[in-house]
C-alpha cells in the first residue's frame, strides 16, 4: 500500500464517523482551513461555503455560547492540553443544534501559525452511541492501526532525511560530517551499527575500501579501529561486492545468504542481517553506507530501503558540494597569487594584532622577509605614526577594524626608516570576516609609499590596481558564473521535477535561490570592473522593467520608494542586468541619505529640459530621477562621488556609484548628482530608441518546445552542447531533457565539429548548437562556429559564457550566433532562447 492509499484509508475512516473534522486559524470567527463533507450532513452547509470565506465557523456558534467557547479553547492552548466542549451551532434551516467538540490548538514554533483542529458530532449521537457503531469503529481502528504504524515509520525516516539534509547543508563549507550522518541514519533505521566506507586506490591501482565513520548502539562493539576495516580489498573480503555496488545495486539479507568467507567476518562482528547502499558522486562510485542488525535477522523493507537510499543520495550531493568548495578554495589561492603580484603592500593580522600574511610588496618595502614579520605585532613591525603629532596609530586603528569598521579612503601616515627619518605612506584598512560574515576574525591593511611625487603615483597606483582587480574580477566572475550555472540549473530542475514539496523544503530551496541571486549580483559587479565590460544590449520597453527592478530592490531592502512611471514609455537599448545595478545603487544611496520616515521619490519622464548640464533634444533621453530629502552633499565632495573607493560612510566600499557611472557611460548615457532645496537629486539619462515596434510577447510551455523542420530524432529536436565544465554539461543536458529536447554534449570545439559532421553524414543533423565561448586547451565558441559554418552555412547557434561582457556576447550576430545566454541562466531563459531561435528557423523555412 503506497502513501496515497494510506492517506485515502484514513480519509475513509474519518468520513465514516458521525459529524465532521475541521482545521481553522485560531483567531476570532475561526476562518476554516480544512473541513470534511460531514458538515453538510450535520449542519446543512457545503464545505465550499467555508473555503470561499463567505461563512466563518465562529459565526455559527450561538451568541450565548461564543464567549465561553473562546475562553475555554484559549485556556487549553495556554496549558497545552486538548479540550472537550458542548455548545450550540446554527443549522442551515435556522435552528440551533447541540453538538460535542473535541480538539486541540497547535503551534509547534513561535514563528508558525496558530491553528485549531477538532471533531464535532451531534450531542445526542455522542451520548447514545450504539454497541454496533462502537464495534464498527473498533474494527475500523484496527484496520487503520497498521496504516498509522507504517506512516509513523515513514515519518521517522523522512524526519531523519530532513535532519540529515539540514546537517549537510549547514556544513557544506567544512568537512563532511560523516559521524553525524551515520548516527542519524542508524537511529532512523533502528540498526545496531551504521557505518560509511570510502573508496580509494592502491599504488597498483586496485580498488580498496576504508571505514571513515561508524555509529553503534551502546551494547554493540565498535569495529572502526580494527585493521581489517582499513585499506581492505573488496575481492578478498566480499567477492563481487564492488561490481554490484558500482552498478547502483543494494546488498541486503541475513548472513546465511552470503559466501562462506563473508559469513566468517559477519559472525566475528555478531551480524545477523545487513544492508549496503552505494554512494555516488557525479555518477562515480564513491563508497557505501552499511547497516547491521546484530540481534535480529529480519532485513529492512522496500519502503525503508528507498528512504535510506535517499539519505545516501544526500550524502553524495554533499560530497559534490564539498568538491565545489574545494574549487573555490583553489580560487582563493589564485587570489593570493594575484595579491602577491600587486605593487601595493598588503598585510593581514589576527584579533590580537599579530601579522599573519604579507605580500611581496610589503617585504620589499620593509626590507624583511615573511618569517621575520609573521607573528610580530603591527606596532613593532609596522609602526605607523600620526603625520601631525607623531603618536602611534595602531592603538586607535586596530580596535576600530576589529569591530568591523572599514577605512576605504587612503589615509596619511608616517613610517619610520632605519636611518631615523620617515616615509610618508597612504594606508587603508578593512576587517576580515568569517564565511557567514557574522564575526570579525582579523583585519587587512593596504599601504604604499607616497614620499615622491604623491599625486602622480596616486594616479598610477589607482590605474594599476583597477587593472589588476579588473583582470581578477573577470576571471573570478567567469569561474563563478560557470559554478552558478550548474547550481541554478540544478535548483530549477529540482523545482520543475519535484512539484510537491514540504514547507521546509520550499524554504530551503528559496534560501538557496536567494543566495544564488546575491552571488549573481556580486559577479555582475565584478564584471563591471573587469577589462572590457561592454553591455549585452537588447531593445526593451522600460515601464514594466523599471517597476520590476524597483520592486525587487524594495523586497530585498524592506523599504519602498514613491514611484511615478508613465505607461508606454518609448523603448531604450541596453543591458537590463547592468541597468538594474545602476538603479539599485542610486536607490541604496538615496535611502541611506534620507531621514527616518521620509520617502524617496523616483520620477521618470522623457523631457530632460530641466538638466542644463547637457544640451539634448527634448524626448531624446529617458530621464530617471531619484530624489531624497537628506542633507546636501558638501560642494568639495560632490566632484568625487563617482571616484572608485571614495565614501564618506563607515563600512562602505565606495564602489556603488562608481559602478553606476561606469555602466551608464557604456550605455552612452549620463549620470550626475546635484543638490536642491529638497535634498539630493540623482539624474540618469539613457538614449531613447525611435521607430521601434510595440512589444508582442510570446509565451510557451516549458514542456512544449517549438517544432522545427529538421534536426529531429524520435520526434524530438536535436541540440548539440559544447562546454568544458562537466557539471555545466550535465545540468544543461538535464535541462534540455526536461524541455523535451534530444541533446548531445562535448567538451571542446574539435569534438563539436566532428559530432556535427557525423550527424550531417548520417542524415540525422542537429537543429541548433549551444557553444561555450571560452574552452581551456581547445577551440572555443568563436573559433568553433567559424568552422561549423564551413560545414553548414545555415547553422543556428547560441553562445553561452560566464564572460557576459565579452565583445562576442555584446555583438553575437556579427560572429555568427543568433542568440546569447550569459551564465548563469535559468530553465526559463534557456527555453525562451531556444524557442526564439528555432521559431525563427521554422518561419524562414
Amino acid at each position: 500500500m503506497n502513501h496515497e492509499e494510506y492517506h485515502q484509508s484514513l480519509l475513509d475512516l474519518v468520513h465514516s464517523l458521525p459529524g465532521f473534522y475541521f482545521r481553522c486559524r485560531n483567531t476570532k470567527n475561526w476562518p476554516i482551513l480544512i473541513i470534511t463533507p460531514g458538515v453538510q450532513d450535520l449542519l446543512g452547509y457545503s464545505p465550499e461555503i467555508f473555503y470561499e470565506n463567505s461563512l466563518k465557523f465562529g459565526e455559527l456558534i450561538h451568541p450565548e455560547d461564543q464567549h465561553d467557547v473562546w475562553n475555554s479553547i484559549q485556556l487549553s492552548f495556554s496549558e497545552r492540553h486538548p479540550y472537550h466542549l458542548n455548545y450550540r451551532l446554527k443549522h442551515a434551516n435556522g435552528q440551533y443544534l447541540k453538538v460535542s467538540e473535541r480538539g486541540r490548538v497547535l503551534q509547534y514554533t513561535a514563528k508558525e501559525e496558530c491553528v485549531l483542529e477538532g471533531y464535532i458530532v451531534p450531542l445526542s449521537s455522542y451520548e447514545e452511541k450504539t454497541e454496533a457503531r462502537l464495534t464498527e469503529s473498533r474494527e475500523n481502528f484496527q484496520k487503520a492501526r497498521s496504516t498509522v504504524i507504517s506512516l509513523e515509520k515513514r515519518e521517522r525516516y523522512l524526519s531523519a532525511i530532513n535532519q540529515l539534509q539540514e546537517t549537510l547543508l549547514a556544513s557544506v563549507s567544512h568537512q563532511i560530517p560523516l559521524d553525524k550522518t551515520v548516527e542519524i541514519l542508524g537511529c532512523a533505521a533502528k540498526a545496531d551499527r551504521c557505518y560509511y566506507f570510502h573508496n580509494h586506490r592502491s599504488h597498483e591501482g586496485h580498488l580498496l575500501q576504508s571505514m571513515k565513520a561508524e555509529w553503534t548502539r551502546p551494547e554493540i562493539s565498535s569495529e572502526i579501529n580494527a585493521p581489517s576495516m582499513q585499506n581492505a580489498s573488496y575481492d578478498k573480503s566480499f567477492p563481487g561486492l564492488a561490481e554490484k555496488l558500482s552498478k547502483g545495486e543494494i546488498v541486503l539479507g541475513n548472513i546465511d545468504q552470503f559466501p562462506e568467507v563473508t559469513k566468517k567476518i559477519f559472525r566475528e562482528q555478531s551480524i545477523q542481517a545487513l544492508l549496503l547502499i552505494p554512494v555516488f558522486v557525479q555518477k562515480k562510485f564513491q563508497g557505501f553506507l552499511g547497516f547491521d542488525n546484530c540481534h535480529d535477522a529480519q532485513p529492512w523493507g522496500i519502503d525503508e530501503i528507498s528512504l535510506l537510499q535517499a539519505g545516501a543520495h544526500s550524502l553524495g550531493m554533499a560530497w559534490q558540494q564539498h568538491a565545489l568548495q574545494n574549487a573555490l578554495s583553489h580560487e582563493k589561492e589564485m587570489l593570493s597569487l594575484t595579491l602577491s603580484s600587486l605593487e601595493e603592500s598588503v598585510v593581514t593580522f589576527d584579533q590580537e594584532g599579530r601579522i599573519q600574511t604579507a605580500n611581496e610588496a610589503t617585504i620589499s618595502l620593509l626590507g624583511k622577509d615573511l618569517t621575520a614579520l609573521k607573528g610580530k605585532t603591527l606596532t613593532s613591525a609596522l609602526p605607523l605614526l600620526d603625520p601631525d603629532t607623531h603618536s602611534p596609530l595602531w592603538n586607535l586603528l586596530a580596535p576600530r577594524v576589529l569591530k568591523g569598521e572599514s577605512i576605504t579612503h587612503p589615509q596619511n601616515a608616517l613610517l619610520p626608516n632605519a636611518g631615523g627619518d620617515f616615509r610618508k605612506i597612504y594606508y587603508r584598512l578593512a576587517p576580515i570576516r568569517t564565511s557567514c560574515r557574522q564575526s570579525v576574525t582579523g583585519g587587512m591593511v593596504v599601504f604604499r609609499d607616497a614620499t615622491a611625487d604623491e599625486k602622480q603615483k596616486e594616479k598610477t597606483w589607482i590605474a594599476s590596481r583597477m587593472e589588476s582587480v579588473g583582470m581578477l574580477a573577470g576571471g573570478l566572475a567567469h569561474d563563478y558564473n560557470n559554478m552558478l550555472a550548474a547550481l541554478s540549473g540544478t535548483l530549477d530542475l529540482f523545482r520543475y521535477t519535484l512539484p510537491s514539496r514540504t514547507e521546509k523544503q520550499e524554504r530551503l530551496l528559496a534560501n538557496i535561490g536567494d543566495s544564488l541571486s546575491r552571488m549573481k549580483e556580486v559577479t555582475n559587479t565584478l564584471l563591471t570592473f573587469s577589462k572590457g565590460g561592454d553591455p549585452v544590449k537588447t531593445k526593451f520597453f522600460p515601464s514594466s522593467e523599471i517597476k520590476n527592478w524597483i520592486q525587487n530592490h524594495s523586497v530585498k531592502q524592506e523599504y519602498c520608494p514613491v514611484v511615478s512611471i508613465p505607461e508606454n514609455l518609448p523603448p531604450i537599448e541596453g543591458d537590463p542586468g547592468q541597468l538594474q545595478q545602476v538603479l539599485h545603487h542610486l536607490l541604496q544611496n538615496a535611502f541611506e541619505a534620507s531621514p527616518t520616515q521620509t520617502p524617496v521619490r523616483v520620477e521618470i519622464s522623457t523631457n530632460d529640459q530641466a538638466t542644463p548640464k547637457f544640451t539634448t533634444t527634448p524626448g531624446s533621453f529617458l530621464n530617471i530621477q531619484v530624489i531624497n530629502q537628506g542633507e546636501n552633499i558638501p560642494t568639495d565632495i560632490l566632484p568625487r562621488v563617482f571616484d572608485p573607493y571614495f565614501s564618506t560612510k563607515p563600512n562602505h566600499t565606495g564602489l556603488g556609484l562608481a559602478v553606476a557611472h561606469s555602466i551608464t557611460h557604456r550605455h552612452q548615457g549620463h549620470l550626475f548628482l546635484n543638490n536642491s532645496h529638497q535634498g539630493t537629486v540623482a539624474t540618469l539619462l539613457l538614449p531613447i530608441e525611435h521607430e521601434y515596434p510595440s512589444p508582442s510577447p510570446k509565451t510557451a510551455s516549458l514542456s512544449e518546445p517549438s517544432s522545427t523542420p529538421s534536426g529531429r530524432i524520435n520526434g524530438k529536436t536535436r541540440i548539440l552542447v559544447m562546454d568544458d565544465e562537466p557539471s555545466v554539461r550535465e545540468v544543461l543536458l538535464m535541462m534540455l531533457e526536461s524541455l523535451d529536447y534530444e541533446a548531445t554534449a562535448v567538451s571542446h570545439g574539435e569534438a563539436a565539429i566532428e559530432e556535427w559532421k557525423t550527424a550531417m553524414t548520417q542524415a540525422n543533423p542537429f537543429a541548433l548548437a549551444i557553444l561555450d565561448l571560452t574552452i581551456a586547451g581547445g577551440l572555443g565558441g568563436k573559433e568553433t562556429i567559424h568552422e561549423l559554418r564551413k560545414l553548414d552555412p545555415d547553422i543556428r547557434a547560441i553562445v553561452a559564457s560566464g564572460y557576459s561582457n565579452d565583445p562576442v556576447m555584446a555583438n553575437a550576430e556579427a560572429h555568427g550566433f543568433q542568440k546569447v545566454l550569459p551564465k548563469p541562466f535559468s530553465l526559463e531563459d534557456l527555453r525562451k532562447a531556444l524557442t526564439e531561435v528555432l521559431e525563427t528557423e521554422a518561419s524562414n523555412s
